[in-house]
């Protein structure tokens, strides 16, 4: 309950200062900083209205602990408004090793806080803890680090610069937000906790890997595409093999959930969450759609139209919440395939208005990701074969959902060698690059 409204006042507090700090070409100390002060300004703005207003979340979810958990909870705010502008300086730069490193570092010792904690019998407080400790720790190896430090200066006519970006960048945060958060909201208030449940457990093994590759590559795509926003010849040419090597990783783990989803479920969680598989198994193709729009808003960002990707994430969200609460008329399976169709319905006018701004045509896409597919596609149906066969000789799920994955990834490697040898060592290159 505090993490839903912390992350929602989170957007507040950030408000897209570090991504526009990151998005602006040229910037200097005196221009930071005052971005920096006015970033900071902001998160104990926060912290004290999300103090003032805990005791009425409480009441309102009916949960007394509640009210302390978020008053100590809110000095996130203040914590992370010290490291934005920072984080974004470094990203800036394109230092991206030394943000991986303080990433990993810091969620490692926050993670040991918790478990010590937790060990202790803090119980709920030791995830709290982690929660602050994770900021503390980002907060002082940044600063240690002497990258960046502010100075003594503030002007507003300088901070205001960013402000159209940063408002319409904080709207669509919050639209989106609500957008990933919808079927869960609506499936819990017209089907119940059990429905959701299943429905969340599937979702969650569908964006795991969606959400990944989208995170590695945007954070990546973002301060590059910043540097050279005014040459869209570049961008789209990186922009199109950063989505091969995702589609390369994404496109075959989607359709490895859609075929040993029988035995995933049962084998991993048990037989009494058998009514996730068709869950999984139909956003397991809406996932397939996902890959297409994975990194859309790094294109908005880099060329500093926030406020077309906040006026479409707006017009996404309606058409979204209609479809869904539609499909809520035929249970948790009709809100699956409902959201499934909506995946198809909007991914073309998505892919078509955020390529324009970059001069991009869809058809380009669909012609890089061509050999991927067509892998996965070949890939798919040798392992559905293998399953279909082993299951009949009345292997275990566990056995099988192993031999499955196993041949898949066997069949898939060879697959790539044969027919896209140039990506597989691409991606090869990638992943073992020292730069």
């Amino acid at each position: 309950m505090a993490t839903i409204f912390t992350v929602l006042i989170g957007y507040f507090a950030e408000f897209g200062s570090g991504s526009a700090v990151v998005q602006k070409q040229e910037i200097g100390q005196a221009e930071s900083s005052s971005i920096f002060w006015l970033n900071l300004f902001i998160g104990i703005i926060t912290t004290g209205i999300t103090i003032i207003a805990a005791p009425l979340i409480a009441m309102f979810f009916k949960e007394p602990r509640l009210s302390h958990l978020l008053m100590v909870l809110s000095s996130v705010f203040i914590l992370s408004s010290l490291s934005n502008i920072p984080h974004a300086i470094i990203v800036k730069n394109l230092e991206f090793r030394f943000i991986y490193i303080i990433r990993i570092s810091c969620t490692v010792l926050s993670g040991i806080t918790a478990i010590v904690l937790a060990y202790m019998g803090y119980g709920v407080w030791s995830l709290v803890c982690q929660t602050i400790a994770e900021e503390l720790f980002i907060v002082l190896l940044l600063w240690s680090s002497g990258k960046w430090y502010p100075s003594r200066h503030f002007q507003w006519a300088e901070a205001r610069v960013t402000m159209k970006f940063s408002i319409n960048y904080l709207g669509f945060n919050i639209v989106n937000f609500f957008s990933e958060r919808l079927p869960q909201l609506l499936i819990g208030k017209f089907l119940g906790s059990e429905a959701l449940g299943f429905f969340s457990l599937a979702q969650r093994l569908i964006s795991l890997p969606i959400e990944t590759i989208s995170f590695i590559t945007g954070n990546v795509l973002f301060p590059v595409f910043s540097r050279i926003q005014n040459d869209n010849t570049r961008i789209g040419e990186i922009y199109l093999l950063a989505m091969q090597h995702a589609g390369f990783i994404i496109f075959p783990s989607m359709v490895g959930l859609l075929i040993t989803a029988p035995d995933l479920i049962p084998a991993l969680f048990g037989v009494k969450w058998s009514p996730a598989i068709f869950l999984l198994q139909v956003l397991s193709v809406s996932g397939i759609i996902q890959i297409f729009s994975t990194n859309n808003g790094v294109l908005y960002l880099s060329k500093g139209r926030t406020d077309i990707q906040f006026k479409m994430g707006l017009i996404f969200l309606f058409i979204i919440a209609f479809a869904i609460y539609w499909g809520t008329n035929w249970g948790v399976n009709g809100v699956a395939i409902s959201y499934a169709i909506v995946s198809f319905v909007i991914i073309y006018p998505s892919l078509r208005i955020s390529y324009g701004i970059v001069d991009l045509r869809v058809y380009r896409l669909l012609v890089i990701l061509k050999d991927v597919f067509v892998i996965t596609l070949i890939m798919g149906v040798a392992v559905l074969f293998i399953s279909l066969m082993l299951r009949y000789y009345g292997l275990g799920p566990l056995l099988l959902l192993i031999l499955s994955i196993m041949s898949g990834i066997i069949i898939y490697t060879i697959l790539s060698l044969v027919i896209n040898r140039n990506l597989l060592a691409s991606f090869y290159e990638m992943v073992h690059s020292r730069e």
